[in-house]
């Protein structure tokens, strides 16, 4: 499925963010508990969860890609150093968060934007939430955070 057939309809008004037809994925639950899984075509020109989206686009742009590409780097630093100590299933887990960050940074280049695509939904009793829309870059920094979290946590727990 392309992104195409995501797309209603272009919004001059508002360039910062397009939302796009949602489908269905997954359903599950009942009234009073459910969760859905759907696909969302969402063009998000801010970081995470749209922060920043309303600076100037120029401006947004450099402030992004830069500080991906720093973060990135450091991140490799630590990566490498972490590798040399012994640790290399801590390095594995960065490399990972530098693969997803490489992933949001292609699509900034490429488009000015980052495409966000997954949303979940649900409730619980008369509690209803909604993550914010995301990607499978952002999904991967995600995972490897927890990853790093919980081995440094034990590695601190050992010493």
């Amino acid at each position: 499925m392309s992104h195409e057939s995501f797309l209603i309809h272009e919004d001059a008004s508002d360039t910062t963010i397009y939302q796009g037809k949602r489908f269905e994925v997954l359903s599950v639950g009942d009234d009073k508990a459910w969760m859905t899984l759907n696909l969302t075509y969402v063009r998000n020109h801010g970081a995470s969860w749209g922060l920043m989206r309303e600076l100037p686009n120029a401006f947004r742009r450099v402030v992004l890609l830069s500080l991906g590409l720093i973060f990135s780097m450091l991140l490799c630093l630590a990566a490498i150093k972490f590798d040399e100590n012994g640790s290399s299933s801590l390095a594995a887990a960065l490399v990972l968060m530098v693969a997803g960050s490489f992933g949001n940074l292609i699509d900034r280049v490429r488009l000015g934007y980052v495409i966000d695509f997954i949303t979940v939904r649900g409730a619980l009793g008369s509690k209803t939430w909604a993550l914010p829309t995301f990607n499978v870059a952002d999904m991967i920094i995600v995972i490897s955070l927890f990853l790093v979290i919980t081995m440094a946590s034990k590695k601190k727990n050992t010493v």
